[in-house]
């Protein structure tokens, strides 16, 4: 009874989260493809391009074309469980955030092998580790391999949203095409449960993505004056005669 009472509710919710997701998912595709913009200058500007753009924006696209099938499950066969671009798409996901973990863990070992002295230096100017954290984190964006490290985490949380979008959907998927309805109602709490953590991964990367948009924009000649990288101030690595392009690396 309480169950038929709350569907309205339940079912405008839902429509809230959807549209948040949605929200999500061009903002960060906007803002991952203009990260990927900003490294055409970088010294290893494939390596760099292709990552934002393809785990930031192109599997966006990816991910909502999977969930799609995988809702309809008109590409089915009897028995199966999931659809054969879900099983792609997902398989995709899962490497691209095992190789984004993987990257990262090596640049943070690479990172803090050549700039330990600094870092300890920095947390030595403070009586307790908590006061010394923003100074700390400034030190680390004064570093290129520090901005790097930050982008790549955003781009590691993003595609863990994408992955759980894909568990909301996989779950979904085998509800509706679930006969028995007592099962299929039984089935109703697992997935509310994981669009509720979808949701909530992705308004905090909502605010991370505002966050850095701002600190990009007013506080990027500032990060990189100390090391005074040529092409984060807008030069090509290439040739220092090329004009400087108005963007810059996160």
């Amino acid at each position: 009874f309480f169950r038929v009472q709350l569907q309205p509710a339940i079912q405008y919710i839902h429509k809230m989260i959807s549209v948040l997701l949605a929200a999500y998912m061009v903002a960060s595709a906007a803002f991952f493809v203009a990260c990927g913009w900003a490294q055409v200058n970088d010294p290893n500007p494939m390596l760099w391009v292709s990552t934002y753009v393809f785990c930031g924006a192109t599997l966006n696209f990816l991910v909502l074309y999977a969930a799609k099938r995988q809702r309809r499950g008109d590409t089915l066969a009897s028995g199966q469980l999931y659809c054969p671009e879900f099983r792609v798409v997902n398989r995709l996901t899962l490497g691209c955030l095992a190789c984004l973990v993987a990257y990262t863990a090596a640049l943070v070992h690479l990172t803090w092998s050549q700039y330990a002295a600094e870092f300890w230096a920095t947390l030595g100017r403070f009586p307790s580790a908590l006061p010394a954290l923003p100074a700390l984190g400034w030190t680390l964006l004064e570093l290129e391999e520090g901005r790097e490290i930050v982008g790549l985490l955003l781009l590691i949380y993003h595609v863990a949203i994408l992955a759980r979008v894909l568990q909301n959907n996989a779950i979904t998927g085998r509800k509706r095409r679930t006969s028995d309805t007592v099962d299929a109602m039984n089935k109703l709490p697992q997935a509310s449960h994981v669009v509720g953590v979808s949701s909530v991964m992705a308004a905090p990367a909502l605010l991370a993505v505002a966050v850095a948009v701002y600190a990009w924009v007013y506080y990027q000649p500032l990060m990189n004056q100390r090391m005074d990288v040529p092409h984060c101030n807008g030069a090509f690595a290439a040739s220092s005669q090329t004009p400087a392009l108005e963007s810059d690396e996160l």
